[in-house]
């Protein structure tokens, strides 16, 4: 009983360092993004970077590095984000973003993406480039 006590305790405080980060393609020539676009980004009303490129939004299809990211900067739960999104695309105002079950698959992604815009926890992010959050 108290090794399962000792092991809740871990898993929680891994969970409290665990901090999602947003990774970008190599060609994305930011190095931060305010909240308020993250928070556009996510709810796809801002859809090209400055440079005028179509952002590649790869967003994961659950966890809590999901659920962490979509209620901190888009004020939506999972199932509201499918839902908003689901309505862009039957209005004809977006296209999906890719979703993928894993962080690992996200990055795998964005490291072959010239302008994706992904989220995963920091310790899968690697030698990806990341923004700072402003």
């Amino acid at each position: 009983m108290r090794l399962i006590y000792i092991l809740t305790i871990l898993v929680t405080v891994a969970t409290v360092w665990a901090e999602p980060v947003f990774v970008v393609g190599s060609k994305v020539t930011l190095s931060s993004l305010s909240k308020e676009n993250i928070e556009s980004i996510l709810k796809g009303k801002m859809k090209t970077w400055s440079t005028g490129e179509r952002i590649d939004l790869v967003v994961l299809s659950g966890g809590s590095t999901n659920q962490a990211v979509l209620s901190t900067y888009a004020s939506l739960d999972p199932d509201q984000f499918d839902s908003h999104w689901q309505r862009l695309v039957f209005t004809g105002k977006a296209t999906m973003p890719k979703k993928f079950s894993t962080e690992a698959e996200v990055a795998k992604y964005i490291a072959t993406s010239d302008y994706g815009l992904g989220y995963v926890d920091s310790s899968v992010a690697g030698s990806l480039k990341t923004l700072k959050v402003e």
